[in-house]
């Protein structure tokens, strides 16, 4: 009886502590916009960025030329396309990993899509010096014309404004962007 007992304790030890490990190495990227815009706030990146990369994002658009299940047109839903570019600028090649994240502002005018991961979390793109990437991506949205004009207002002040979580070589940073 004894026995059993230790061999229940470690193996409900030994599942609490797998459990915590898998929990550590499944979550390495922010769960949350609102964690990166505290980061940012306070200057908690763990690399310089700008020593190792550009980023050139460009104005976002709409794309209304949806179509519903029915082979109608859809004034309910729209897509924000968002594109950028990031180049590195250093001097050596880089390994690079982000997620993207959508204003929080915007949140209750987005349906999907808010956060967006380029690789899974331990992939990484390796960059040389002077290459670049481009990348779009779309959220779906309320059709802008459902907006309340309170709503519009709120949309276009940061349509064109996203924020990142950068893996640069394993080192995270913090950006905000917008389009110029």
């Amino acid at each position: 009886m004894k026995h059993i007992k230790k061999m229940i304790f470690f193996h409900i030890l030994f599942s609490f502590l797998f459990l915590t490990g898998c929990r550590y190495f499944a979550t390495p990227f922010l769960p949350s916009v609102d964690f990166v815009i505290e980061r940012i706030n306070s200057g908690e990146s763990e690399i310089d960025y700008e020593k190792y990369v550009k980023i050139e994002m460009y104005k976002s658009r709409l794309l209304f030329d949806h179509t519903t299940e029915e082979g109608g047109p859809d004034n309910e839903l729209c897509t924000l396309i968002y594109g950028f570019r990031i180049y590195n600028i250093s001097n050596e090649p880089i390994k690079l990993n982000y997620k993207k994240f959508v204003p929080p502002e915007l949140t209750k005018i987005i349906i999907a899509g808010i956060v967006d991961e380029f690789y899974p979390p331990h992939r990484y793109l390796e960059l040389n010096p002077g290459e670049r990437i481009f990348d779009e991506g779309g959220v779906l949205m309320k059709h802008y014309n459902k907006l309340s004009e309170k709503e519009k207002e709120i949309f276009n002040k940061y349509k064109d404004t996203l924020y990142f979580e950068l893996r640069i070589n394993g080192k995270r940073a913090y950006v905000k962007v917008s389009a110029e």
